[in-house]
This record gives C-alpha cells, sequence and structure tokens, in this order.
C-alpha cells in the first residue's frame, strides 16, 4: 500500500490577473514504512503539498489516493484521511483541553473508541513522545513549556495512530533540546509502529541522515526526488544553484571540490573522515 500522487495541480485564484499555481503538474508515489523528506524554498508549494496529503485541500486537478482510498472522492476521503495525521507548523498552538490527557484523548473520542481503548491509547502516546503520564496527564497543556506542548500535541496524532504521519516543520522554534526530543520521538514512533513519515523541513542535515528519499520542490514543481546522497551528495551543486541550504558535510565536500581536491558524493560526517584519512594515508 502507498499514497500515490497523480499529475496535482493547485491554482489559486483560477480566471483572475492574480492566479498563481502554487503545484504544477506534482506526481509522486509515498512507500509504506518509508520517510520521505520534503525540501524547498519558503513559498515552494511544501505545505500545500502536505495539506493536500492529509486530505485539507483538494487539488483543482489530478488526485491523491491513500492505500486505495481516492481523496478526491467525499465517500472515499473519510477512510483515507483515517490513515494519515498531519502535524502543522507550530501544532502546541492546537492544544485547548483543560488537561494534557484529554486533549490527546480528543482524536480517538471523536473515533468513537470505547473509554478503555482510548485510556490506552492516550498512555501509550504519551510514552511515545516522553511525558510520563503520572507527571503530566494531568497537567494543563498551558502549564508545559514549549518543547513539552509541541510533543503534547503530537501525542494527539499519535493517538489515532495513523499510517502516514505527515510533520510540517515539526522543529520550528524550538531549541536544540526540543529539537533534539521531536526527532528521537519520530525516530521512536517508526521503529514501534513502522508508520511512513512525510516531513518538511529546512533542517537539511535532519533529513539527510533521517531519510530514506528526498524529494526537493521548487516554484511548485518536484525538481528531483532521489536517495540522500543522491540530492545531497551528487546533485549538491544543484541545490546550491537554485538556493537552497546543504548539509554541513555536502557544503565542506563542494568547497573542496571547487579547491580542486577529487572528493566523492559524501553528505555524512562518517564518510568524509574516512576519506580525509585515507588521504592523509597516501601523502
Amino acid at each position: 500500500m502507498s499514497i500515490v500522487i497523480e499529475h496535482v495541480n493547485q491554482l489559486y485564484m483560477p480566471g483572475t490577473d492574480m492566479a498563481c499555481a502554487a503545484l504544477s503538474d506534482i506526481t509522486l508515489t509515498i512507500n509504506e514504512g518509508e520517510f520521505l523528506g520534503v525540501i524547498g524554498h519558503t513559498g515552494s508549494g511544501k505545505s500545500t503539498l502536505v495539506q493536500h496529503i492529509g486530505g485539507i485541500m483538494q487539488p483543482s486537478s489530478g488526485c491523491i489516493i491513500v492505500d486505495g482510498f481516492n481523496l478526491s472522492d467525499k465517500k472515499q476521503r473519510q477512510e483515507g484521511r483515517k490513515r494519515v495525521g498531519l502535524v502543522f507548523q507550530y501544532p502546541e498552538y492546537q492544544l485547548f483541553e483543560e488537561t494534557v490527557k484529554k486533549d490527546i484523548a480528543y482524536g480517538p473520542k471523536n473515533m468513537k473508541l470505547d473509554p478503555e481503548e482510548i485510556e490506552a491509547r492516550v498512555k501509550d502516546a504519551m510514552r511515545l513522545v516522553g511525558l510520563p503520564y503520572d507527571a503530566f496527564a494531568e497537567k494543563s497543556p498551558f502549564e508545559l513549556s514549549g518543547g513539552e506542548k509541541r510533543r503534547a500535541a503530537l501525542a494527539g496524532i499519535i493517538a489515532m495512530r495513523p499510517k502516514y504521519l505527515v510533520l510540517d516543520e515539526p522543529m520550528a522554534g524550538l531549541d536544540p533540546s526540543g529539537r533534539k526530543a521531536i526527532l528521537n520521538t519520530v525516530d521512536n514512533l517508526r521503529e514501534e509502529t513502522g508508520c511512513a513519515v512525510i516531513m518538511v523541513s529546512h533542517s537539511m542535515d535532519d533529513v539527510a541522515c533521517r531519510s530514506d528519499r528526498v524529494a526537493v520542490l521548487s516554484e511548485g514543481k518536484l525538481l528531483k526526488v532521489g536517495t540522500p546522497r543522491e540530492i545531497f551528495g551528487e546533485s549538491s551543486d544543484t541545490l546550491a544553484d537554485i538556493g537552497l541550504d546543504l548539509p554541513e558535510v555536502s557544503k565542506l565536500a563542494r568547497k573542496l571540490r571547487q579547491c580542486g581536491m577529487q572528493v566523492p558524493p559524501v553528505y555524512e560526517m562518517e564518510e568524509m573522515v574516512a576519506f580525509l584519512l585515507g588521504r592523509v594515508k597516501h601523502v
């Protein structure tokens, strides 16, 4: 099973002088269980794309099919959306209940689950995000730190047990410890549930070290899809040419190539260290 995006276009204000193409002929398959990183400039269409995947927006043309359910069809949309959990930027702004426990339980309650199942899901979700149940369940969400709020909001999505978790800039505005906590949560979730993750991020290092594949968007178009090595190693010049940032190791490799050194398409620190040590041994 998979998410299949077929020739999706999104045109804002069609038929006017202000018409703008947010997405142009996007075709992409997201495989079950994979980690897909989505990168691109602000305004490249990343957030628009993930909102389509979550079934919140409907394309001007084309379709998105989640495990066989066409999100453009009203009868199929509900089943398709059940499989996708969408976490917006700054999800803590969506917290509204009196306690953390009630907030996390909101989604499962809407799924008409029995109380015992809801309780089990709340506890499991809190464990996965690193919020001990006894310490946080009865706290007000508004008493939490910024990173704790983000994790509580993420737990509310996890409690619905999506097969595909879509994260739109999940670490935006967090300090280093908060960023690390969110990434660890995602790692734990994938390890325990096997869910697929689609993550939009401006942090190229985070995308490079976690993704199975990376999708590059530019001006609403899908510029390239490939492995981290293909994107950040072999295509690093292409990313640099369109003004996108690179992982720190890719930046170093590119600088060394500009200085005349024959550097392979590396993007991970271990590979760069091994390459440089190899050169030292042959000097």
